[in-house]
């Protein structure tokens, strides 16, 4: 990666070990790469995801407005999710020109700050968005089903968004900070042994 080129100039010029620099240069191009494909892949489901909805609705036709409406409401808030998601790791997966190791470190603390926005208003809104677009797909198939129908069908969906919310959310925020923090302060503190 050319973002550390000076870094590894001014390093190898250092009285401190070589060794540090080195592991730290393979965790940061192995972040990245990590990220890149993480990036790909989110985009591919979501997208899939999208078709898959919308093959639904050719194929089923539903009549109710509120079908459709939850059918619009779920691509819909994919789609603007897929464009601040791809905005914020626009920033460290994509190719750059030659930039110093201060640049990079911008880039990261920029990600970062994105990065915090997609983990806490971002995924809010959008499980918000997404349960109100099941919600109101599912309603006209649930009117054809009976009290006990109804109450388990929609006690699922919203037992399983809870989780999804209360457990998987906090979990990935917290894993995908930890690996971010970890490069970051790796990069601050080798910036710092140089001063």
């Amino acid at each position: 990666m050319e973002e550390f080129n000076d870094l590894k100039n001014i390093w190898s010029q250092q009285k401190v070990p070589h060794q540090e620099y080195e592991t730290f240069l393979a965790e940061a191009k192995s972040y990245a790469k990590k990220e890149k494909f993480k990036n790909l892949k989110a985009n591919i489901i979501l997208l899939l995801t999208c078709i898959f909805i919308g093959i639904l609705w050719w194929y089923y036709q539903p009549q109710y407005i509120s079908t459709k409406l939850g059918i619009v409401i779920a691509i819909l808030t994919m789609l603007v999710y897929l464009f601040y998601y791809n905005d914020a790791y626009r920033l460290i997966i994509q190719p750059s020109e030659e930039i110093g190791s201060k640049q990079f470190l911008k880039k990261l603390l920029s990600f970062k700050q994105k990065q915090k926005m997609l983990q806490t208003k971002g995924i809010n809104l959008y499980l918000l968005f997404i349960f109100l677009g099941v919600i109101l797909y599912m309603y006209e198939y649930a009117s054809r089903m009976s009290l006990e129908g109804i109450v388990i069908t929609y006690g699922v969906v919203i037992v399983w968004f809870a989780v999804n919310w209360l457990y998987f959310k906090p979990r990935i925020i917290k894993k995908q900070n930890e690996k971010l923090n970890h490069i970051i302060n790796a990069l601050q503190k080798i910036e710092n042994q140089l001063k």
